[in-house]
């Protein structure tokens, strides 16, 4: 899509994978998907992703819990267009906006007002 920063739009959608992978995920969401893949990563033997865990970790706890607190609305969009998984859909805002209840032009504003605020939170931890 890349709308304000590839950066920023590549990490929201490795976040997005996380939390369909149940990996924890936000702590008031919880996807089946997670549980599945949990069940055959048991079955398989199959190693976790224990570092990556922990990037992903930190990643919500301060950068995604400080959208949700500053910005619930662009929050939501974020989680809904990369957790839910719209962003893979072809009709992803138009999808989003129905979800969300709204036009797809103020879920397409939602969305970029995210993506801005991660790519100023993720520049200002880095720096």
């Amino acid at each position: 899509m890349a709308l304000v920063s590839e950066q920023a739009e590549y990490t929201l959608s490795q976040w997005g994978m996380w939390c369909r992978m149940g990996r924890p995920g936000p702590r008031d969401y919880r996807s089946i998907a997670g549980v599945l893949v949990e069940a055959m990563i048991q079955q398989q033997g199959a190693p976790g992703f224990t570092e990556e865990d922990e990037v992903m970790e930190i990643f919500d706890r301060r950068v995604m819990a400080a959208l949700r607190s500053e910005n619930p609305d662009a929050y939501e969009a974020a989680y809904q267009y990369y957790a839910v998984g719209f962003a893979e859909d072809k009709h992803g805002i138009r999808e989003l906006g129905r979800r969300l209840g709204v036009g797809k032009t103020v879920a397409s504003s939602r969305l970029y007002a995210a993506i801005t605020a991660v790519a100023t939170m993720v520049e200002v931890l880095a720096a």
